[in-house]
């Protein structure tokens, strides 16, 4: 869902686990936030609730990020230049 929404020009926040920071930078492309931890939440929820400049300055660059990271053409070319590389192919 964070990509989906990055792809909206949303900023996401999200706790900062194996997957999470490889789709949210933070304080750039959305919020990463302490795992289990409600008053970091609370925190990054009213930075964003409070700041409207800093809800569309993170939600456009969520919105270059997703277009350079996470394009669906870009992610089937690597997909199968790894496959590829299995074999000893290059595309």
């Amino acid at each position: 869902m964070v990509v989906e929404a990055a792809a909206m020009s949303v900023p996401a926040i999200g706790s900062n686990t194996v997957g999470l920071v490889d789709a949210i930078e933070d304080g750039v492309t959305g919020l990463l936030v302490k795992p289990k931890d409600v008053n970091d939440l609370k925190a990054g929820l009213d930075k964003l609730i409070l700041n409207q400049q800093e809800v569309i300055k993170i939600g456009e660059q969520a919105y270059i990020c997703c277009g350079k990271f996470f394009d669906s053409k870009k992610i089937s070319e690597l997909v199968i230049s790894e496959y590829l590389s299995l074999f000893g192919k290059e595309m």
